[in-house]
């Protein structure tokens, strides 16, 4: 019988599957002018036509705020297959030459869970600290990349960001996001408790991304070499301090007869 633990482990990956499936066709438009304050169908209507030049009907709906970004309103809206395949192929360039023509910085993203974006958070993250560990040695640094939520670190294969923390043994107490075992699938947790995935076991040239700490059982043995060094070095007073009170003792016999 699985224990309560196993159960909720299944429960959240299965949680974890149905948001991704119920994102997979929702985007996030970000940076988009709207001067006159259309509502949202039809500023999308226009966007769609006159910037992305698709020409197949409105592809966007179910549009609706999804907060601010640079003092312009974000918008999240479903989208169809067809209109994703267009704009993988096509529109995408037609937005980044009207965006350098305009001067605009209109984009659409597609939607992700909270794990699949901590996971390119975590990317960032790390790529940012390898950069300035490099320029603070004044080296120049490895080539490191983040493509399709894969991190590439130099010629080693890409890898989760998450994996990649573990290889490096990263210190990541800046680090703002989930905690790196909500980021990781039960297969990836097994293979860690195998030894399979080691970490520690990516060594980049010339910088030490990990945390410079001791554990007790280290502290305790230097503690213990310290203090044996030290009393060896330290000279013996015994007997100083013997012969000492010996010479003492008759000086002090004396005085009383006196």
């Amino acid at each position: 019988m699985a224990s309560a633990e196993d159960v909720q482990k299944k429960l959240a990956q299965f949680q974890e599957n149905v948001n991704k499936k119920a994102l997979i066709d929702w985007v996030r438009i970000t940076g988009l002018p709207n001067p006159r304050r259309r509502k949202l169908d039809r500023l999308l209507e226009d966007f769609t036509s006159d910037i992305l030049k698709y020409t197949h009907g409105s592809p966007f709906s179910w549009p609706v705020p999804a907060g601010n970004q640079g003092g312009l309103l974000a918008i999240r809206a479903r989208i169809t297959y067809d209109f994703w395949k267009f704009f993988m192929q096509d529109g995408r360039k037609n937005l980044y030459e009207y965006n350098n023509t305009n001067g605009t910085d209109i984009k659409i993203s597609r939607e992700k869970t909270i794990t699949l974006e901590d996971q390119e958070r975590l990317g960032l993250y790390i790529r940012k600290r390898i950069k300035d560990e490099y320029r603070r040695i004044n080296k120049k640094c490895i080539e490191v990349t983040l493509k399709k939520s894969l991190l590439k670190i130099g010629d080693n294969q890409p890898v989760k960001p998450a994996i990649a923390a573990i290889l490096l043994d990263i210190d990541i107490d800046q680090w703002s996001g989930l905690p790196l075992d909500q980021l990781l699938s039960e297969k990836e947790k097994e293979s860690l408790q195998k030894g399979e995935i080691k970490r520690g076991s990516l060594v980049l040239p010339d910088i030490q991304l990990k945390k410079c700490v001791h554990t007790n059982q280290e502290l305790s043995v230097e503690h213990s070499e310290e203090k044996e060094n030290d009393e060896q070095d330290r000279p013996s007073t015994s007997k100083k301090r013997t012969s000492d009170h010996d010479e003492d003792e008759p000086v002090q016999k004396k005085r009383l007869v006196q």
